[in-house]
């Protein structure tokens, strides 16, 4: 086969096997092409690791191909996600900057009851989405700390204090308990090392520590519960009928038009029971 493409290869083979026989010949010629690599290996994918023009097996190939391919892909990726991280992280400074402006009166929010929205119609949503966008920056600054502080360093430094004075003001709960606990994974992950070091270092006070925290979790949530008590009874309440829903069709659904009607239907029911708390 010494064709330039596969349908060449695929007719020297039809050719010389009709030639032989003299009744229709049917002929294929395959390969492996990956477009990163301008279509490499194709009609060379049985030989591709070999120098002397003769197959070489397939752990050479693959060995050959994914070398080739490992700096392509990084770059790829890499350039893809930085992307996407740096247009959310703007977002979100639009956001924040958006709601600042809000809260100290220069522009009006989306929603007659509250004076924090942002461009969402609703605190809860905006507050949501500053909160996802808190752990982003946190972890583009972190990993540029111990670098020659560029303009992405002082740009994720500036957006994450903007997202910790904004993201209070939505008075979300849900939202703060978001952003706390990812930022805390990140700043984990980032310092992994040294809090395993020091646990290895310090038995006792990391016992002590963890209890603290474990104390501190406890009151911060039995703190943030009690702000908004009635509303928390709300959502817990909202939580409850929601499940009683979903267990009437756990497979099938009920369809984007069908979810209030099963919903009413649910509480009906739930009332209906008799199993209901005062609160509620």
């Amino acid at each position: 086969e010494n064709g330039h493409s596969f349908v060449e290869n695929a007719m020297i083979k039809a050719k010389y096997y009709y030639e032989i026989f003299k009744i229709a010949t049917i002929a294929d010629d395959s390969g492996l092409e990956v477009e990163a690599l301008h279509n490499e290996p194709g009609i060379y994918s049985a030989r591709y690791a070999s120098k002397n023009d003769k197959n070489s097996t397939d752990q050479e190939n693959r060995k050959k191909l994914l070398s080739k391919m490992k700096h392509i892909n990084k770059i790829m990726a890499s350039g893809i996600c930085l992307f996407i991280t740096w247009l959310f992280i703007l977002a979100g400074a639009v956001e924040a900057v958006w709601g600042l402006a809000q809260v100290y009166g220069f522009t009006a929010s989306n929603h007659s009851l509250y004076a924090l929205t942002g461009s969402f119609y609703n605190p809860g949503p905006y507050s949501g989405f500053l909160a996802m966008t808190l752990p982003v920056c946190l972890y583009e600054w972190l990993k540029r700390r111990k670098e020659k502080k560029t303009t992405a360093y002082y740009v994720a430094l500036s957006v994450l204090l903007l997202l910790i004075c904004v993201l209070p003001a939505g008075m979300s709960r849900s939202a703060w308990m978001a952003g706390a606990v990812s930022s805390a994974y990140i700043a984990y992950m980032h310092y992994r090392k040294e809090i395993h070091a020091y646990i290895r270092c310090h038995p006792r006070r990391t016992k002590a520590g963890t209890i603290l925290l474990v104390l501190l979790a406890g009151g911060m949530l039995a703190g943030v519960y009690l702000m908004k008590k009635d509303s928390a009874d709300g959502r817990l309440l909202m939580w409850k009928v929601s499940v009683h829903a979903i267990a009437g069709q756990p497979w099938r659904g009920y369809g984007w038009d069908g979810v209030p009607g099963a919903y009413g239907q649910a509480q009906e029911d739930y009332f209906s029971a008799g199993n209901y708390t005062e609160t509620e």
